[in-house]
């Protein structure tokens, strides 16, 4: 067994005292031999044997983890809001038909749901997005349809997005009502 004064450190490596001539190891450890001599000696690295993460490592990790959840989440929230917006844009397609169907048949002005032969307003209920869909045939040249929405996302119960509707011998050309109290960065394409 060799003891702890049998091997000497320099610099980060170990040298093995009896595997080195007897006068040069002595010299080496007090700083008196060149550089040239260590071929003289087999030098072993230091090895240092990593077992696991340091904390820095790993509150790096959590903070990166966290802010790639904080942009997915609020990009979630958009993408789901902006898909219940277009669920409401496809529930008015009935209504838009209807009321289309008026226009070509002359009797547009004064038309209703019930006379259009659609279901009452709320009828058009859905769990999270509809309230209600409303058709009217304000003169024979113009319609609107209501939309009253639900509590979602960044829309607030009771908010509406609003179709108007212009008669035309070609048929009802659509565009959203600047009356929509719905956030305009949400509004559809038209």
């Amino acid at each position: 067994m060799r003891d702890a004064s049998q091997i000497i450190w320099v610099r980060g490596f170990s040298i093995d005292e009896w595997e080195c001539p007897e006068d040069h190891c002595h010299g080496l450890a007090l700083g008196i031999m060149g550089v040239t001599t260590l071929s003289n000696f087999r030098i072993h690295a230091m090895k240092q044997v990593h077992n696991g993460f340091t904390l820095i490592e790993i509150m790096v990790g959590v903070v990166v983890v966290g802010v790639l959840a904080a942009v997915a989440i609020s990009s979630y929230q958009g993408y789901v809001t902006s898909a219940r917006i277009s669920e409401a844009v496809v529930m008015t397609s009935t209504a838009k038909i209807s009321l289309g169907e008026a226009c070509t048949s002359g009797v547009l002005s004064g038309a209703t749901n019930a006379s259009l032969g659609l279901p009452t307003a709320a009828a058009f209920e859905s769990p999270k997005v509809l309230s209600s869909i409303v058709a009217v045939g304000n003169s024979v040249t113009e319609a609107t349809v209501t939309v009253t929405l639900k509590s979602f996302g960044e829309v607030e119960a009771g908010q509406t997005l609003v179709y108007k509707g212009v008669c035309s011998p070609g048929g009802v050309s659509w565009a959203i009502d600047p009356s929509s109290t719905v956030p305009v960065h949400l509004l559809p394409k038209e």
